[in-house]
């Protein structure tokens, strides 16, 4: 898949499947055959789905903590946490844009109701 073109897709209203659409926006696969290939139907976890998840699609990660939006760079997924909401979401972070599979895309986050958690930077492995 050439992640360069990646296509923006909606998780849905009122469904918890933002890093299964993340990962469908990378890999471009159906959101439903990730559901299966991972096992949940909603909420993920970054270290024990995502990152496995693209480790075996073939992709190189690199995981950081972090505080602020800025601090992500392009090519990642970013766990975020909104204000007044008890579980985190995740984006995905291309071209200094966020294509956040709940709110479409969004070109600069408001820190004061949404706080930067950490990110999974991923790469394409050559097939040298």
């Amino acid at each position: 898949m050439n992640t360069n073109n990646t296509k923006y897709l909606s998780q849905g209203y009122g469904t918890k499947k933002c890093g299964q659409t993340v990962l469908a926006m990378i890999t471009g696969l159906p959101v439903d055959a990730i559901c299966s290939q991972i096992g949940k139907q909603e909420t993920t976890s970054m270290l024990n789905d995502l990152k496995p998840f693209l480790q075996n699609h073939g992709f190189d990660t690199e995981f950081k903590r972090i505080r602020y939006f800025e601090e992500a760079p392009n090519n990642s997924i970013v766990l975020l946490s909104k204000q007044g909401f008890s579980t985190g979401h995740f984006v995905l972070k291309k071209k200094k844009k966020y294509l956040d599979p709940y709110e479409g895309v969004i070109h600069k986050y408001n820190e004061d109701i949404n706080y930067a958690l950490c990110f999974l930077k991923f790469k394409k492995r050559s097939t040298d």
